[in-house]
């Protein structure tokens, strides 16, 4: 099977990187955020903290713009720049378009030479949006990242890893299993059942968690980028769920 990736860099330049327009001068003040796709299973847009999109079609942010990447062949990828946007959440919006990996590398360069990064990754299958919140503030000198799960997309992942071989067979049953249970308790009135599943999912590959026990451990069963992918949802989620207690 052809293992399809998107790769999006994340660059945030101030001032003395800021890079020329046609007629010499920098094309913005103080920032700029710039999302590049190339070879995409996924259709890309962004969103402002005041729910403005730019797309491939469509640059409603202000100062935004769109550019087609061009290489042999034709078009293969986009790029989104947003200029002296400032401290804000942004989302980076995934709607599926084949099954794949994407992976988002976030890097900020600032005039002292001073640089910050985040990356991540999260997968991909026809239909499905996934969203993911950038935090910039380049006055703190960061650009974090949020991912946005719910435990429906940790039952679409693992299926997903399994129809790209990404894990064994007996793996997702296994997974599968305590995601749909996860997902049949979350409804308020079993908290505790929810995180315990969760918990469970996780020692499965690989995390260690105090007290949890009885779950069997599959980390040579489930191969990257998949495992790394499912670590970080399944995380989210416990985390989600302390915050936000049912």
């Amino acid at each position: 099977m052809i293992r399809k990736r998107l790769l999006l860099f994340v660059l945030c330049f101030c001032p003395c990187f800021a890079r020329a327009n046609a007629s010499g001068a920098p094309a913005y003040h103080q920032s700029d955020l710039s999302v590049s796709c190339e070879t995409s299973p996924a259709f890309l847009y962004i969103e402002d903290s005041a729910g403005r999109r730019s797309n491939a079609g469509l640059p409603k942010i202000p100062q935004s713009t769109v550019t087609r990447l061009k290489k042999q062949g034709g078009v293969d990828g986009l790029k989104i720049d947003i200029y002296d946007g400032g401290r804000q959440t942004y989302t980076v919006n995934l709607k599926g378009l084949s099954l794949g990996s994407a992976r988002v590398e976030a890097r900020g360069f600032l005039p002292t030479g001073e640089n910050f990064e985040n990356t991540f990754s999260v997968l991909v299958s026809p239909g499905r949006s996934r969203k993911i919140d950038l935090i910039f503030d380049p006055g703190q000198k960061t650009l974090a990242a949020r991912r946005r799960v719910e435990i429906k997309d940790l039952i679409e992942e693992v299926d997903c890893a399994r129809r790209l071989d990404w894990m064994t067979p007996h793996a997702g049953d296994y997974l599968g299993r305590f995601a749909r249970s996860a997902e049949m308790s979350d409804d308020g009135s079993h908290p505790q059942e929810t995180r315990q599943l969760l918990q469970q999912f996780l020692f499965a590959l690989g995390i260690k968690i105090e007290g949890c026990c009885g779950a069997e451990d599959l980390t040579h069963f489930v191969k990257e980028p998949a495992l790394g992918i499912l670590k970080e949802d399944a995380k989210s989620l416990l985390a989600d769920l302390g915050k936000n207690p049912r």
